[in-house]
């Protein structure tokens, strides 16, 4: 009775769960971490010459096991570079790649970022003079969606309550990787008051082609994805300084 009522339980909660699931992009909690992925206009924007960063995620392990567990790896670098008068250029990538259950759904992704910054006015003497700047910024990009078939179990492959690994699965899976070109861009205002004050606002869409990444003989969009950022360094101290933050996707 209580395998039954087991069983029952997780058939219910998939069904529920199945008419409220949305797909979307795998993100970080610690999106501030990863600048170039969050915004392309944030390319190049920080103080200093360049910067680089590695980002990591681990879910469901004590859930799934850690062979089946839900990974996802990021690593980004970019620079900046004086162009004329006080604008700048910035340069650079990120590379992701997460990894899904056990069916090893896997989804990698490799994207050049560019952005123009330029100074519209200021000299950092209180809100009226500070410097503020507006940065665009675009990113061109390989990904590669992949997922290994004979980890799956479909139900046509069950006969009499029993699991048939030589059965036919019944889908029409014509490919077990797809490669796609993905384009995104962005638009960021910032503003510097001080050496330690400052405030930017900006926003994103991420896959404006829309590539198809379906593994089946049809067409499967990757949706847009919208965001907006906004955030600052405030001082509480001459040593110390919060830094707060802010982001919003919608896919």
């Amino acid at each position: 009775m209580k395998k039954l009522f087991t069983t029952f339980f997780y058939s219910a909660a998939l069904l529920v769960a199945a008419t409220t699931v949305r797909a979307q992009d795998p993100h970080f909690s610690q999106f501030f971490n990863a600048p170039v992925r969050q915004n392309p206009a944030l390319t190049g924007v920080f103080d200093g010459s360049w910067r680089a960063g590695f980002n990591y995620r681990d879910q469901w392990s004590s859930v799934v096991g850690s062979t089946n567990a839900f990974r996802t790896f990021g690593l980004g670098a970019d620079m900046n570079t004086f162009v004329m008068k006080n604008d700048f250029a910035g340069l650079g990538m990120y590379v992701m790649r997460d990894q899904a259950g056990s069916g090893r759904y896997t989804q990698t992704n490799a994207v050049l970022s560019g952005s123009y910054i330029k100074q519209l006015s200021g000299r950092r003497r209180g809100w009226k003079q500070a410097e503020h700047y507006i940065s665009g910024g675009l990113q061109v990009g390989i990904g590669q969606n992949t997922i290994d078939p004979n980890k799956y179990r479909f139900s046509e492959q069950y006969r009499d309550g029993a699991y048939n690994a030589n059965l036919s699965s019944g889908e029409n899976i014509i490919t077990a990787s797809k490669t796609f070109v993905d384009l995104n861009a962005g638009l960021m205002w910032y503003a510097l008051f001080n050496d330690h004050l400052s405030l930017y606002a900006g926003g994103s869409v991420n896959h404006i082609n829309q590539p198809n990444i379906g593994f089946f003989n049809r067409t499967e969009p990757l949706f847009m994805r919208y965001s907006a950022n906004i955030g600052g360094e405030i001082p509480i101290s001459r040593e110390i300084s919060l830094l707060p933050a802010a982001l919003f996707w919608k896919q």
